[in-house]
């Protein structure tokens, strides 16, 4: 039986190595892409606000990973599982407002439509695409009750199940997961298939790697677009 713990300090060692953040009151992100992008595409005197922002902000992934409340739950007890439910869907919905933020930016330095950014937001390969991990947020975490006929948490929600992919625990029953979310044919017997927190997090440090290796390349040609976040200070 895996408990939860260990799945929590794993994601929380990748999420602070991978984005070189230090944790202590808040996070010390000196190290991090979003002090790189300062430093390297910033003028002289200026401050980029997204940049800074967006180190502040996704202080809210670490915060999540570092909660200790579910420490002692595994991963097969019914009514951790409720609980445990909650606290993925807590980083889900922060994961989803991060990830938005990305696309934006990138959609103003490019000119891109929504859906071509998603794309190249993507990881290839991976176990789902950025659309992907949308669409599961939207059904399950936000927008939970609208059309009977596409899974809506709300609407289909007696007393559901819960399948976590960071447990070691086969299961073979069908269930509601996160590539099959908008083809699914309902029985009315299915789990929610839960999302490994590690590759949640790995879409979210693709994104800094898609802006980054986009700004590499292109900074001279979108100064414009960035002066808008800039200020002097």
């Amino acid at each position: 039986m895996k408990d939860f713990k260990k799945t929590r300090i794993a994601a929380r060692n990748y999420w602070l190595k991978s984005t070189k953040r230090k944790r202590y009151i808040n996070d010390i992100t000196f190290s991090s892409l979003e002090c790189e992008w300062q430093n390297l595409y910033v003028s002289n005197g200026f401050h980029n606000s997204f940049y800074c922002s967006l180190g502040e902000w996704n202080s809210h992934i670490t915060d999540i990973l570092s909660e200790e409340t579910y420490d002692k739950y595994d991963f097969k007890t019914p009514r951790y599982n409720q609980a445990l439910f909650r606290y993925y869907t807590r980083l889900l919905l922060i994961s989803s407002e991060i990830l938005t933020d990305f696309q934006d930016f990138l959609i103003l330095l490019t000119g891109d439509k929504q859906k071509h950014v998603r794309t190249k937001l993507s990881i290839s390969p991976h176990n789902f695409t950025c659309q992907e991990l949308f669409t599961f947020i939207n059904n399950i975490c936000k927008h939970k009750a609208g059309e009977i006929k596409k899974f809506k948490y709300h609407c289909l929600n007696h007393h559901i199940n819960y399948i976590f992919n960071d447990s070691i625990l086969k299961h073979t029953q069908p269930t509601v997961n996160i590539n099959n979310i908008e083809s699914i044919t309902l029985v009315g017997n299915e789990k929610i298939e839960v999302p490994k927190l590690e590759d949640i997090l790995k879409q979210i440090i693709n994104c800094y790697s898609v802006l980054d290796n986009y700004l590499k390349s292109n900074y001279k040609n979108v100064i414009a677009q960035l002066a808008k976040f800039e200020k002097k200070t």
